[in-house]
C-alpha cells in the first residue's frame, strides 16, 4: 500500500473523529437559560473573539470575527458569529442580573482590547475581545450592569478572579 492510501484513510478516520470531538466540547461548554420566546429581538450586536472560563471545568478561545455578543432585553448572548460555526464555538447566556461588574481590558498580545463580564452566581467569566469596547460597555450600563473605571490588564484567568 502507498503512502497516499494511508494518508488518505487517515484523514478519512481522522476528520469525522475531529467533528464530533469539536461539537461535545461546544455542547458541553454552552450555557443556555430558559428565556421568554417574546424577548429574542438584539438591540445591539458586536462581533470580535471570546475568552471563557467555567468554575468547575470548562472554558476556550474563539478568535475574530468567530463570535457575536447580543444585547437582548433579558440579558446577553456570546455565540457564533454565523450559524455553520455552532458546532465549534459555545454559546454563553447571561441574565443582565447576573453579570456583577464588567471592566474593559487589554489584552496580552496585538494591543486588543476586550470586555471581561464576571458573572459569579453563573459560574462564568468571558472576555469579549472586540474594538468597540466603549460601545459594549455603556450598553451594558444602560442595562443596569455596572462597569468598572479604567482599563485592567489581562493576562490569565487566574489574575482575573
Amino acid at each position: 500500500m502507498s503512502t497516499g492510501y494511508v494518508i488518505v484513510i487517515i484523514w478519512a478516520i481522522g476528520l469525522p473523529l475531529t467533528v464530533v470531538q469539536l461539537k461535545s466540547f461546544s455542547t458541553r461548554t454552552s450555557r443556555r437559560i430558559a428565556t421568554p420566546s417574546d424577548s429574542s429581538v438584539v438591540l445591539a450586536r458586536f462581533t470580535g473573539g471570546m475568552s471563557f472560563k467555567r468554575v468547575g471545568g470548562g472554558g476556550g478561545n474563539a478568535t475574530t470575527p468567530l463570535v457575536a455578543l447580543s444585547l437582548l432585553g433579558w440579558g446577553v448572548r456570546l455565540g457564533p458569529s454565523r450559524r455553520f460555526l455552532e458546532w465549534v464555538v459555545p454559546t454563553l447566556e447571561l441574565r443582565y442580573s447576573e453579570i456583577e461588574v464588567v471592566s474593559v481590558v487589554s489584552g496580552p498580545r496585538f494591543k486588543n482590547s476586550g470586555v471581561l463580564l464576571r458573572a459569579p452566581t453563573s459560574s462564568v467569566m468571558v472576555v469579549m475581545w472586540t474594538a468597540q469596547t466603549a460601545a459594549l460597555t455603556d450598553d451594558l450600563e444602560r442595562h443596569g450592569v455596572r462597569v468598572a473605571p479604567g482599563v485592567a490588564k489581562f493576562t490569565r484567568w487566574a489574575d482575573s478572579g
